[in-house]
């Protein structure tokens, strides 16, 4: 067996060269007669693509989007004095101007395990492979998530610190390393300057500011694409943390302004927010945790979940929160979203020559997140000299699951999405 294999589960692995079997004694087996026990997991939903306008993308036009838009002339006056009707008038010169953006597609691929078909003829959880496909489902919708809020937040041109104010904040891509974009540089400069949680006060400054300085406009009309169970009609929608929701319930603002017979300890707060944002929640938003060394701070975005890989625990190989980003993250992001902001890009079928499959049973290509079965790749085999070769898979003992996702969003108002860094949770106090 080939050395170069990938520990499981891993992230952004480039596995042209590695061989990642599935262990075929990985699952218990029919003798033992064990139940079949299901972890159940809190569902995962989906937010900004309920929330941001889709746009095709237009095939064999290139492979950059541009958008351009027009750009009304501002207004430069706050009072008006025409002139008598025997004077001569005086004359405002007014003209649009255009301004664009661009945007490329990208793309990502999942696999699982290559699986022998042993497993499959002798253990207990026979087609075991269903779990891997629904498991696979959901890391593809959660990436597709985090993709989408990951160029927001980097390009969104303003940030509200709470407890300091609005702040101009860089607007470019970001990277792995944090070195570009909302660098971590940045964050070193201006996570400092938070000092509260995301309370009805601080929620109302960040509001105004929204609306007076940025310019953000509300949502319009009768509702957002996928059918939001009211209309969002002059409102902004506000996402954040189920955390930040359940700590209104204890804000000040709240039980001096709650209606009298509304009882806080036993009904759940409804409704708007002073009559102008409704909270959308977000299962694993984005979290920051610093850790302070001498004159030195580490910025980190832990992972949102772990696995427990102490045999001797109770909680063996359950997928639990990360305490990294469950208790020990001291900022949460979360976003004030505007009227038309972002789009999120549909990028279509793949050309047509790519997307059948051929008469050998090699599927064709499929960019669109599908879920395919192949039997397409080689094995590891060893030789008459003992050497460990890569032979094809022709007996057809192997097979595995793949998908491969193109991604694209596209923000011609940038301005209308504001990100609110603040302190997770009361209690915090500043940690540089």
């Amino acid at each position: 067996m080939p050395n170069t294999s990938v520990q499981l589960p891993a992230i952004d692995q480039n596995i042209c060269n590695k061989w990642t079997e599935q262990d075929i004694d990985y699952y218990n087996k029919l003798p033992y007669y064990f139940y079949k026990a299901t972890s159940q997991f809190r569902k995962y939903w989906s937010t900004w693509s309920k929330i941001l306008d889709k746009v095709p993308w237009t095939p064999n036009m290139g492979e950059m989007m541009k958008q351009v838009g027009v750009e009304p002339t501002p207004v430069q006056r706050q009072m008006a004095f025409p002139k008598l009707l025997r004077e001569v008038p005086q004359v405002d010169i007014v003209q649009v101007k255009e301004r664009t953006t661009e945007a490329r597609l990208r793309w990502k691929q999942f696999v699982t395990p290559h699986f022998n078909f042993l497993p499959s003829f002798q253990d207990f959880l026979r087609g075991n492979i269903a779990p891997h496909r629904q498991n696979l489902d959901r890391q593809v919708s959660i990436y597709e998530e985090q993709y989408y809020r990951t160029h927001i937040f980097h390009w969104s041109p303003y940030v509200w610190l709470a407890g300091y104010g609005l702040v101009d904040a860089p607007s470019a891509e970001g990277s792995p390393d944090g070195s570009t974009g909302k660098s971590n540089d940045w964050l070193e400069a201006n996570l400092p300057k938070v000092k509260e949680v995301l309370s009805f006060k601080e929620l109302f400054k960040a509001l105004n500011a929204f609306e007076d300085e940025v310019g953000a406009t509300p949502f319009e009309g009768d509702g957002q694409p996928n059918g939001d169970s009211a209309p969002l009609n002059e409102r902004f929608v506000l996402i954040g943390a189920s955390t930040i929701w359940n700590q209104f319930l204890d804000d000040p603002w709240l039980k001096e302004n709650r209606p009298i017979n509304m009882n806080i300890v036993t009904d759940a707060f409804k409704g708007d927010i002073f009559g102008k944002i409704r909270y959308r929640h977000e299962k694993y938003g984005i979290r920051i945790k610093v850790t302070q060394s001498g004159n030195n701070a580490s910025i980190e975005f832990p992972a949102p979940e772990t696995v427990e890989v102490n045999p001797s625990a109770a909680e063996y190989y359950r997928t639990k929160p990360n305490p990294a980003y469950a208790r020990e993250a001291q900022y949460f992001v979360s976003f004030l979203v505007g009227g038309p902001s972002y789009q999120i890009i549909n990028v279509g079928p793949v050309p047509p020559p790519f997307e059948e499959s051929d008469v050998n049973g090699i599927i064709g290509m499929d960019w669109n997140g599908k879920i395919q079965m192949t039997r397409n790749f080689l094995v590891p085999c060893v030789d008459a000299n003992g050497n460990i070769v890569m032979d094809t898979n022709s007996w057809g003992h192997y097979i595995r699951l793949q998908s491969e996702v193109a991604l694209g969003i596209v923000g011609f108002n940038k301005f209308n999405v504001l990100p609110i860094i603040h302190f997770g949770r009361s209690g915090i106090t500043t940690v540089f």
